[in-house]
């Protein structure tokens, strides 16, 4: 079974393939890049779900009728506010979709520090190239610097994503 994911990220295939190994399935997945049309760092809630819903809409107009019983995965990372005095909080929104059955997962994670996100974009695009360049991370990962190591986004996605695919009837299935 193969998985269609709009982006080429290693963090995102690598959660990809935990989700689904969580679920006891084997997955390959297959790096379709497609724009997001928003900001390389969505600053809200509705701007990081119109991105996913524009990466979605090409990744489906990519792919046709090649991905036909396989899923069709649109992973988009964010961040937002709940209210002007707060910092801004991790945010990541999924859509999954299988042969017309499409689910949305919506997650909301952990407060980054101000002195990250005040950065951002001035000084970067994203939380991911700040890391790159401030601290040597290899890939777009910004939770381990603040959260001594605990945290990666891999694990963030995969968690998110879990809760979509369990939507699906995917799991394998003990015998009777």
């Amino acid at each position: 079974m193969k998985a269609y994911v709009s982006s080429k990220s290693p963090v995102k295939h690598a959660a990809v393939e935990g989700a689904f190994a969580r679920l006891g399935t084997e997955i390959e997945t297959v790096a379709v890049p497609t724009p997001s049309g928003v900001d390389e760092q969505p600053r809200s809630l509705d701007e990081t779900y119109e991105g996913a819903l524009n990466r979605h809409e090409k990744l489906v107009e990519i792919t046709g009728e090649k991905a036909s019983g396989d899923y069709l995965i649109t992973i988009e990372s964010g961040i937002f506010s709940p209210r002007p005095e707060h910092n801004y909080f991790g945010t990541t929104t999924l859509v999954v979709e299988k042969d017309g059955e499409r689910h949305v997962g919506i997650d909301m994670d952990l407060e980054f520090p101000r002195h990250m996100t005040d950065r951002v974009p001035s000084e970067y695009a994203d939380l991911g190239e700040l890391v790159k360049a401030e601290f040597g991370a290899e890939t777009k990962d910004p939770f381990p610097y603040f959260t001594g190591g605990k945290v990666t986004r891999q694990s963030i996605i995969e968690n998110a994503l879990f809760n979509v695919l369990v939507q699906f009837d995917i799991a394998e299935k003990p015998d009777a």
